[in-house]
């Protein structure tokens, strides 16, 4: 066996473990994150309310704006649009690896077979 051939042989051994470890890695992060096991990573943060007292705010404005914010909060709250939003990064983050590991599977065996 020639050298060449051996590095060969090696590099796409690699590739090829490369490739699965990355696939195995993601797809078990992603069962950990939707069984409950893991919290999703923060990618979005929900918005700190700050109450700001102006003049020019007056009582009949601010009863209307927090009837609205309740009735808002008990229809879809903040907390599971922001999860949402995690949710959804990380599955389009957990889609380009497994295709990341694929490529690389590919590459190895393409590397191996020449």
């Amino acid at each position: 066996m020639t050298t060449e051939l051996a590095v060969k042989k090696t590099l796409g051994w690699i590739f090829l473990a490369l490739g699965i470890v990355i696939i195995l890695f993601t797809t078990l992060q992603t069962y950990n994150y939707f069984t409950g096991v893991d919290v999703f990573p923060e990618l979005f943060y929900g918005a700190v309310e700050t109450q700001s007292s102006s003049a020019s705010s007056d009582s009949l404005n601010a009863m209307m704006e927090s009837m609205l914010s309740s009735q808002l909060n008990s229809f879809i709250s903040k907390d599971s649009i922001t999860l949402l939003l995690n949710m959804t990064a990380w599955s389009l983050f957990a889609f380009f690896m497994v295709f990341a590991g694929g490529k690389l599977f590919e590459l190895g065996l393409k590397v191996m077979k020449e």
